[in-house]
């Protein structure tokens, strides 16, 4: 199960969401809105109702989430979340550790690809 939460706009989610995943014969959840609305806790519930495997974001978002602490991940069960790929711009490493700890309990890959937008359309 893959999301790519980039905006339908920004030439990431046509390349990885729609001619990627499907390529591949994957399953893709497209979603339109702001991820920390109504509550911080909607992004993470999104990934536990649909139990998602592979997430796709700019870490703009993921900076977001350690703002806001440990504290809306641990009401959620992420046991099928296996890779996060960062695009758009590098990750810090501060806010790489609290991801790989927080979100991915030391088990997740995470994944930085920033620069490889236009890798993927070709």
């Amino acid at each position: 199960m893959y999301w790519c939460t980039a905006d339908v706009g920004w030439l990431t989610f046509p390349i990885y969401e729609l001619a990627g995943a499907l390529a591949h014969n994957g399953t893709v959840i497209a979603y339109e809105g702001a991820l920390d609305y109504p509550s911080i806790e909607h992004f993470y519930g999104i990934i536990e109702k649909y139990r998602v495997t592979k997430v796709f974001r700019a870490p703009t978002l993921l900076r977001m989430l350690a703002r806001y602490g440990r504290e809306a991940v641990k009401n959620h069960d992420l046991w099928s979340l296996r890779l996060i790929s960062i695009v758009g711009e590098p990750i810090d490493i501060k806010t790489w550790h609290w991801i790989y700890k927080n979100i991915g309990n030391e088990k997740i890959e995470i994944n930085n690809t920033c620069g490889q937008t236009e890798a993927g359309g070709t």
